[in-house]
């Protein structure tokens, strides 16, 4: 069963709408479900917070039945009744427990009902009391009593010492809550039915700005289509994919139309084209024999040619060999002066570095020298001073021995001492006689090496001029022996570039021979193909009328066509 496109946009459309409406609709009732139930917890919550402040916990355990005659329990109730007026709320109470029992102490409803239930245990509570009462946290629940369905707040109030002295209870009806559901379940439909009605609305308009141009442009296709007239074109201009569906169906049709215009040229072509190939074929069954002759004198003349480049690029290569031998030997000659240049240069700067080393240590040797002497020279004096004291303990010891003999038996020992210092000290005269010797001849000898070491400086020095004096020279040629070498390198360089152009001259004469075997059998061939290119030339002219004739039918076809 065919179905319009009108049809399936207002359908597809449609089911969205819905789909949206019903989508939009739950998730604000249950956004108002959540909003009224938070709404009550907070009113209940915020009257039992106000109406524990109306008496004092502390003092409730105390009351008593005579309590129900004053003035305070009235206004307590009084200010009781007045939150239920302001927070829409059934009852406000306070309880308190004894032993297992919760009591009423204050209670809203006593104002207006006959039994009052100040003093009486609440027999049918609900769980949530006890819950409330042992964790001193607010309760909120849903239950029914006596009294009927209602949903409350329980709201202990602490001591000091954090015990739960007294309960205060918030009741509102739940009928009240039922009516606000159904409020919010209207509102969902009220919402819903206002969705519809927009959505419909909204489809109907959209149908028809959408139908309307797509109709006319499948009226525009048919007409085309009928007509065959290719110059006509849709008209729709809408800033929109319609519009853009209109500019790509003119498009094509542009395309299209260019497309005929270029088969009508393709089909006039193809018909001169078919005459042409008619005369070529004529052509080339007439040129034939031409082309035989003229393959024929061409190779021969380009084998004699290449016969006497061959022997050319002979005598040239041998000339060339023995060129590049001897620029090979001169090459390898400089290559040794050059290798024997820097050698030598670095050996005179070696020996001149040896030179100043040897200088500085024998000036260094010199100096110690010196030193050597002068501390020689001091200790003399020192030997001179220890001469002069042998010399003085010496007479001491003489001066000890003739005061020991005045002193008779008692002097003795001291004369011993005496003694053995005068033989000590004749010994030390000797030993430093001995040095003293040594010491001269010592320094007799090193002023002998400083004169020695004075020559040798001065002869180290003297080498050193030399060398430096030779350094130049040395430099000087081993400059010239390098720019020789890089001569050479590049005579060499362009001899071993003319031995490869030679090569290659030879490699492309024994080709050039190849190819004129090729390029014989190449003609050869030639032959055969022109051979065969006059069949194909008939060939040719034969499907060049068969060509023809369908270039007229192809142009009788095309002109069904406006173009």
């Amino acid at each position: 069963m065919r179905s319009s496109i009108k049809n399936k946009l207002y359908g597809y459309f449609g089911l969205s709408i819905i789909s949206a409406a019903l989508i939009t609709g739950i998730t604000c009732f249950i956004a108002a479900v959540y909003m009224i139930k938070e709404e009550r917890v907070l009113y209940q919550t915020t009257a039992a917070d106000l109406a524990s402040k109306a008496f004092d916990p502390k003092n409730i355990h105390l009351i008593d039945a005579d309590y129900q005659q004053t003035p305070e329990y009235m206004n307590v109730l009084k200010y009781f009744k007045s939150l239920n007026e302001s927070f829409d709320l059934n009852y406000t109470y306070v309880l308190k427990k004894t032993g297992n029992d919760f009591i009423f102490v204050y209670d809203s409803g006593d104002l207006d009902d006959d039994e009052p239930a100040f003093l009486t245990a609440y027999d049918d509570h609900p769980e949530i009391l006890e819950i409330a009462y042992d964790t001193g946290k607010p309760q909120f629940g849903s239950y029914t009593d006596k009294w009927g369905d209602q949903r409350s707040i329980f709201y202990p109030i602490l001591g000091d010492d954090g015990k739960t002295l007294c309960i205060v209870g918030v009741d509102k009806s739940l009928d009240k809550v039922a009516t606000l559901y159904r409020r919010g379940i209207f509102l969902l439909c009220t919402i819903f039915i206002l969705i519809t009605i927009f959505g419909t609305f909204a489809i109907n308009r959209f149908g028809k700005s959408l139908v309307r141009p797509i109709n006319q442009i499948i009226g525009d296709i048919s007409t085309i289509s009928n007509d065959s007239n290719l110059t006509e074109r849709s008209m729709i201009n809408s800033n929109d994919e319609l519009g853009d569906l209109a500019q790509s169906f003119n498009a094509l049709i542009d395309k299209f139309h260019m497309s005929m215009k270029e088969v009508n040229d393709v089909a006039q072509s193809l018909s001169l084209s078919s005459e042409e190939f008619i005369t070529v074929s004529k052509k080339l069954s007439q040129t034939k024999t031409d082309i035989s002759t003229v393959g024929s004198n061409t190779i021969n003349s380009i084998t004699e040619v290449v016969s006497k480049i061959t022997n050319i690029s002979a005598e040239q290569m041998e000339i060339f060999s023995a060129l590049y031998e001897k620029i090979q030997n001169l090459y390898s000659g400089l290559l040794t002066i050059n290798d024997q240049a820097d050698t030598t240069l670095t050996l005179s700067e070696d020996v001149a570095n040896l030179a100043k080393q040897g200088e500085v240590s024998i000036s260094l040797v010199n100096t110690s020298m010196s030193n050597v002497l002068k501390t020689s020279t001091d200790m003399s004096e020192i030997i001179g001073i220890i001469n002069d004291i042998s010399d003085r303990i010496n007479l001491l010891s003489l001066n000890a021995s003739i005061e020991a003999a005045r002193a008779g038996e008692y002097g003795r020992g001291f004369a011993v001492v005496a003694d053995e210092i005068s033989k000590l000290a004749d010994q030390t005269a000797d030993s430093i006689k001995n040095i003293d010797v040594l010491i001269n001849k010592n320094n007799s000898e090193i002023r002998n090496e400083i004169t020695h070491l004075d020559d040798t400086t001065s002869t180290l020095r003297n080498i050193l001029n030399e060398i430096q004096k030779m350094k130049p020279e040395i430099s000087k040629i081993n400059s010239l022996s390098i720019n020789e070498r890089d001569a050479a390198e590049k005579v060499k360089e362009d001899a071993d570039s003319i031995t490869l152009k030679s090569n290659q001259i030879k490699q492309l004469t024994q080709e050039g021979k190849e190819q004129l075997n090729v390029a014989n059998q190449a003609i050869m061939a030639i032959d055969q193909y022109v051979i065969n290119i006059s069949n194909d030339a008939q060939k040719i002219m034969t499907g060049s009328e068969v060509i023809s004739k369908n270039s007229s039918s192809l142009n009788e076809k095309v002109s069904i066509f406006k173009i």
